[in-house]
This record gives structure tokens, C-alpha cells and sequence, in this order.
């Protein structure tokens, strides 16, 4: 930018920005104090003396916005410029972006979102996982084999193994599970031939001691005083004991133990081998059932083995899909909130409401918390129709419950809905970025006819690796095939091979445009 003072007019300024020539006074740029066109002068370390002129090396376009800012008092930013631009301009210029008009702020705000979707896809897809370190690997022999299993059992895409053990995994989970469901069913239990005595002359069987302990309750019979069907309860044995086994063999090849259990999924594991191993050792002994404790206990227990559904969750992190609605519902937190707080406040009016409403009926809303009941089925439009009004007064009350329900559950949908489209177009964007690269890459990789170069890509750019001898990193200079001619291979560094690797890219994008 260079500033120039004409002569017979000491107040008007000639401003050149990127090589384009603006003209103002010097009472414009002073009209914004605390600014940087505000305080120039021929101290200012862009004057050049010999030419009376400041120079400004920026962008003319955005220039032309920042002047009229000084003209008018309104700050209005182009439509087509990134708002990455626009606040590195203003920054420069030292204009808060408090000072742009509210009908140009939409644009930068909008860029700020998408940054922040963006950074939000970029630390939930790109965390860091446990793994082993170059040290540990390099450090002992069993630290490699325990690298392996650890691969095998907590990366299925690693390798073809481990993408045959998730398959494996998830099996053994909707197998036991299913063994779960069907165990509730009588068809699928045989009944234990155990008695019990209620007194010195009579005895009953266990189903009937049950149903006399547990006011005839056919469900607590049922599951106390039978067995799985023999094929099923050995089936169920063999999940049992390989998610045990499978749990403490992770245990001991995680490479830090210490973070082990500082997984929500790991903690779920440990309750659910407790549980399995309580409920195993309780079916050892058929006695359990004469105490309501133990009996209780087994109960909980055997709910505790369906948490076992949650394993499944240890694959969601190779699910883009399932990420994406995470960050959509985090970040539609606060709305959720409101939602929840609006639906106490709702559900709480409604009950009072309909509880007077029908006052007058003996038999029908006893109290409010009966009428909170049907006011929570009546909004979120299920009706079981076992509360229902049958007056007049409660029909208007019914009525604008059901219409509040459906305006209630509408808003937060559209919320989620545009949050997880946010996400969802981001990502497509990042996945298109992210295979450009391999496919860059795979390109640069036919351009070396060495095989002994081991390349390492990486979602923020492409560099080349150290080379590996004997299962051992090594660090010193390696040869490259100059993929431009026949000649030997020539020894370089490195730092030498990404250079070279840059300049190939280069090549491969300059033929993709061709």
C-alpha cells in the first residue's frame, strides 16, 4: 500500500493496496481512531522516504470495504469472500469485528460455524487411540507380540485378522444376547427337580415354593426353578467364557493398563464378567432360590448380562455415521435442555389441568401424578388409553394437550436435523479431501520403484517414513530411485525423499488437470 500527498492539496491521500490506487483524506482515515490507517505517519515503518509513499502489501478487494468503513461509519464485507479472509483483514487493519453492520455479520459467523464443525469432525474422527511407541516395540520382544494381539482385538481395520476378529466378536455378542431372550421363555427351560419342605410332613417343588414366596409371581418362578435347555446353557457357557478371557487377555496386552479402565466400554466389561461370573457360580448351587436375597441377586445379575449389547459400541468409532449423530446431539445439547425443561413445565400444567378438569369423576384421575402420566403419553402422541378424560372440560384439556405435544417435539427435531446435516455435509467434504490424498499418494508411491522406503500418510498431509531393516527402525540415509530416468539409485536424506514426494504430487495434479 503506498500513501502519497499531492501538493496543492496536503489533505487528500492516494493509497495504492496490491497495486491498486485508492484515493481519500487523511480526515477519513482519522474519523476511526485506534485503528491502523488512523495513526500512519512518516515514522510508520511502511514510509519510504525517498518516494513520500506507504506501502501495504494487502488484498485491493477487501480494501475497498475497509475504506468505505472510514467513509460512511459502516463496515459491509463482500459476499463471496472467505470470512477466514475477511478476519485476517480486519485484524491487520485493526478493526474489531464488532464494527460490521448486522446484515453483513451472518457471513462471518458462518464461517466461524463451519470452522468449529470442522474442528469438532476433525478431534472426534482423528483422536488418538492406545497404542504401543517406538520405544516399547524396540524395548522387548514380548512388548511386539503383545502389539499384535492388541491390534488384533482393538483395531479391526489394522489388518485382515483383526477385521475377522471384530466379525468374530460381534457374533459372540448377538449369540449371547439372543441365548438372553430366549432364556425368559418356558420352551426354552427345563424345570428343576429340587423340593422344598414347608414343613416335617409336606413339600413342594421349587416352582411352587416361588410362586408361594413371591405372591404368584410366574416370572420369578420360572427363572428360579429352571435351567436353560442343556445345548443353550452350554452355548451360553462358551460366550461367557470367552468374553472373560477376552477381557483379561486385553487387560494384559493394553500398553497402558493405567488407562485401561478409564474407558466407559472397559468398565461396562468388568461389571458384566462380575456378573457372569456371579451368576455362574449361583447356578452352581440350585439352592439360591430359598433366599429372596440371593434370588434378587441372581435377577440383577442376569439383567446386568444384557449391558453386553454395549460391546457393540467399541466398533462405533469405525462408523462414520453413528460420530456424526454424536457431534449433531452434543452439539444440540443446550436446545435438549430446553426441551426437557419445557417438557416438566408442560407435562406438570397439563396434569393439574386434566386432574381438575375431571374432579367431579370418582374413578378417573385420582391425583396429579396420574395426570402427569397421561399428560407424558398424551405429548409425546403414544396414548396407551388406560387414562383417558370423559368430560367436557377434559376434552379441552385433552385437546390442547395433543396440539402442544406435536409443536413441542417439531422444534427440536428441525434443531437436530440441521446440526446433523451441518455435520454430515462437512464430513463428506473432509472424506473427499481425505481420499484425494490416498489417491495422490497412491500415485506418488508407482513414481518409486524402491520397495525398501516405507510411506506414511497422514490426514494433515503426506510424508515419507524411516525404512525398516530386520523388523528394526534405522536412521540413516536411504536411495531413491529417480523415477525420471534409468540411472542407479542416488543416496539422499529423509528430508530429501518428502521434497521429492512434494514435487511428485505436484506432477500428478499438474496431469490431473490436463
Amino acid at each position: 500500500m503506498a500513501i502519497q500527498y499531492s501538493e496543492k492539496h496536503t489533505d487528500i491521500v492516494n493509497i495504492n493496496v496490491g497495486g491498486t490506487i485508492f484515493v481519500t483524506t487523511m480526515k477519513t482515515l482519522k474519523s476511526v481512531q485506534d485503528t491502523r490507517l488512523s495513526g500512519i505517519s512518516t515514522n510508520s515503518a511502511e514510509f519510504i522516504a525517498g518516494q513520500n509513499m506507504y506501502f501495504f502489501d494487502r488484498n485491493p478487494e477487501l480494501f475497498s470495504s475497509v475504506l468505505d468503513f472510514y467513509r460512511t461509519g459502516e463496515l459491509h464485507l463482500p459476499k463471496h469472500v472467505c470470512g477466514a479472509a475477511i478476519r485476517n483483514e480486519l485484524e491487520f487493519w485493526q478493526i474489531s469485528s464488532s464494527s460490521i453492520s448486522d446484515c453483513c455479520v451472518p457471513s462471518l459467523f458462518k464461517f466461524e460455524d463451519e470452522l468449529e464443525v470442522t474442528n469438532n469432525l476433525r478431534r472426534q474422527f482423528e483422536t488418538k487411540s492406545v497404542d504401543y511407541t517406538r520405544e516399547q516395540l524396540q524395548s522387548s520382544k514380548w512388548n511386539r507380540i503383545k502389539s499384535v494381539f492388541w491390534n488384533v482385538m482393538d483395531k479391526p481395520s489394522s489388518s485382515k485378522l483383526a477385521r475377522s476378529y471384530s466379525i468374530l466378536y460381534m457374533l459372540f455378542v448377538m449369540v449371547t444376547c439372543v441365548i438372553f431372550i430366549l432364556s425368559t421363555h418356558e420352551y426354552f427351560r427345563v424345570p428343576i427337580k429340587d423340593h422344598v419342605k414347608i414343613n416335617e410332613t409336606h413339600s413342594v417343588s421349587a416352582y411352587t415354593y416361588l410362586l408361594m414366596q413371591h405372591n404368584n409371581n410366574p416370572k420369578v418362578a420360572l427363572l428360579g426353578s429352571s435351567d436353560l435347555r442343556p445345548s443353550l446353557y452350554f452355548l451360553d457357557k462358551v460366550c461367557a467364557v470367552f468374553f472373560i478371557l477376552e477381557f483379561f487377555i486385553r487387560f494384559v496386552v493394553c500398553p497402558i493398563r493405567s488407562d485401561f479402565l478409564k474407558s466407559w466400554l472397559n468398565i461396562v466389561d468388568l461389571i458384566i464378567v462380575f456378573a457372569l461370573l456371579l451368576t455362574s457360580i449361583m447356578e452352581f448351587f440350585h439352592d439360591f432360590y430359598t433366599s429372596k436375597a440371593l434370588l434378587w441377586l441372581f435377577l440383577i445379575g442376569r439383567g446386568v448380562i444384557i449391558l453386553r449389547l454395549l460391546r457393540l459400541f467399541r466398533f462405533a468409532k469405525h462408523f462414520s455415521g453413528l460420530k456424526i449423530l454424536y457431534l449433531a446431539l452434543r452439539a444440540s445439547f443446550q436446545e435438549l435442555g430446553l426441551l426437557c425443561l419445557t417438557f416438566i413445565i408442560t407435562t406438570s400444567l397439563f396434569g393439574a389441568l386434566v386432574f381438575y378438569a375431571e374432579f367431579y369423576e370418582p374413578t378417573n384421575f385420582e391425583n396429579v401424578p396420574i395426570g402427569i402420566w397421561w399428560a407424558i403419553v398424551t405429548l409425546t402422541t403414544v396414548g396407551y388409553g388406560d387414562y383417558y378424560p370423559i368430560t367436557v372440560p377434559g376434552y379441552f384439556v385433552g385437546a390442547l394437550c395433543g396440539m402442544c405435544g406435536l409443536l413441542l417435539l417439531s422444534m427440536p427435531i428441525a434443531i437436530i436435523a440441521t446440526n446433523f446435516n451441518d455435520y454430515y455435509n462437512q464430513n463428506k467434504i473432509r472424506e473427499k479431501q481425505i481420499n484425494r490424498k490416498k489417491d495422490i499418494f497412491n500415485k506418488i508411491k508407482k513414481l518409486f520403484s524402491n520397495k525398501n522406503i516405507v510411506n506414511v500418510i497422514h490426514m494433515d498431509g503426506i510424508q515419507a517414513g524411516s525404512p525398516k531393516c530386520n523388523g528394526r527402525a534405522r536412521t540413516p540415509r536411504v536411495h531413491e530411485l529417480d523415477p525420471a530416468s534409468e540411472t542407479e539409485p542416488t543416496t539422499t536424506t529423509p528430508r530429501e525423499i518428502n521434497v521429492a514426494f512434494r514435487k511428485a504430487g505436484a506432477k500428478v495434479l499438474a496431469s490431473n488437470r490436463q
